[in-house]
């Protein structure tokens, strides 16, 4: 039986990896799902490879010390629903926040089966990555797995990026339950498809910049009531201003970010 649009906590196990058994990673290893404490790589300024469940990346040391790998087991119950999936999160990510810094690659044909919206996300990531403008008439977000209860309110510095296997879109977002500011860190994300169709990376990390304001609701400076007078042009403005900045100019960079992504490889 098909279940209701992908739920909170799912996004629960997603930010807290507190499901399933851990690994430490060390380069080029393979990863045991028991716990394995080991060093962590070095920082060298080049990039240090890493193997766990499969799957392969190249991580420079500006974004992390190390990796974590654990399998997430499958929820399947009447409210419920995530097929069993591979997590890697970044040890020492530079920025700290609500979205921890990480990876999660999941079962295409099963996550469709058990959760309705995924073969919509699927279907619009597909059009998008063939050349598909993302502005199109009844799309509220771009594709991003798993959904939850709150929406994207601006996405900036799109760009559909290769990845060794496959294809996907990155971007900037924030999300939100009514109306979103903006304010240091933003998100950095990166959902992807292998070629085959097989599974589906998604990959969240926090992100700054100096032009962006602190985070406060309302915005400093304003009443409620001014800012809902002005929302949409306070969005647009800043979408604006971040499309507008150099991808070295954001904290970690932006071209960093995608070099990482781009060096993900999956072995069924």
């Amino acid at each position: 039986m098909k279940r209701p649009p992908l739920p909170l906590v799912v996004l629960s196990i997603l930010l807290c990896g507190c499901t399933g058994p851990t690994a430490t990673v060390t380069p080029g290893s393979t990863a045991a799902v028991t716990p394995a404490a080991t060093p962590s790589p070095e920082p060298s300024g080049e990039p240090v490879a890493f193997t766990c469940e499969g799957v392969s990346l190249a991580l420079n040391p500006a974004l992390g010390s190390g990796i974590t790998c654990e399998i997430v087991p499958e929820i399947n119950d009447e409210w419920n629903g995530n097929p069993q999936y591979i997590r890697i999160e970044l040890e020492g990510y530079p920025l700290a926040g609500y979205w921890s810094p990480g990876i999660s690659i999941y079962p295409v044909a099963e996550y469709s089966t058990m959760v309705d919206d995924v073969a919509g996300i699927v279907a619009n990531l597909k059009a998008l990555t063939s050349g598909v403008d993302p502005i199109l008439e009844g799309w509220r977000v771009l594709p991003f797995l798993f959904n939850f209860e709150q929406g994207q309110f601006y996405y900036a510095q799109y760009e559909v990026i290769p990845f060794n296997d496959g294809t996907g879109i990155r971007y900037l977002t924030g999300f939100t339950q009514d109306m979103g500011t903006f304010g240091n860190p933003e998100l950095y994300t990166y959902q992807a498809m292998t070629d085959d169709g097989q599974f589906w990376v998604s990959a969240v990390f926090l992100i700054s910049h100096p032009l962006l304001p602190d985070s406060s609701w309302p915005p400093e400076g304003m009443t409620q009531q001014e800012f809902y007078d002005v929302y949409d042009s306070y969005v647009a403005e800043n979408v604006d201003m971040l499309n507008a900045q150099p991808t070295d100019s954001f904290f970690p960079s932006i071209d960093a970010l995608d070099a990482f992504v781009a060096s993900i490889s999956i072995t069924p």
